[in-house]
């Protein structure tokens, strides 16, 4: 399922652990922002590591679900790609 991930943490060993574990699922295309085309065990510990891992009375972490056709909709203008552009797997 392709997601958007987008969080606003406060504390910056936080926010350094949430990016490193972000890193490995999609791609940073803001600062905050991850594009990611998850299976549904990555999504469980995305949620997991987000439980375990944040304040959640200071930070938010949003995942947003897109459908096969609004993620073909999506534009980008400007500097930047859209996970739908790849063409390969990272295995």
């Amino acid at each position: 399922m392709k997601v958007i991930v987008a969080y606003d943490i406060v504390r910056n060993k936080r926010r350094g652990r949430m990016h490193k574990f972000l890193r490995e699922l999609g791609i940073n295309t803001q600062k905050s922002v991850f594009e990611c085309e998850l299976k549904r065990d990555e999504l469980l510990a995305l949620r997991s590591f987000a439980r375990n891992h944040l304040n959640l009375q200071e930070d938010c972490l949003n995942i947003y679900h897109l459908c096969r056709q609004c993620a073909s909709k999506a534009e980008v203008q400007g500097l930047g790609i859209q996970v739908a552009q790849l063409d390969y797997h990272i295995i």
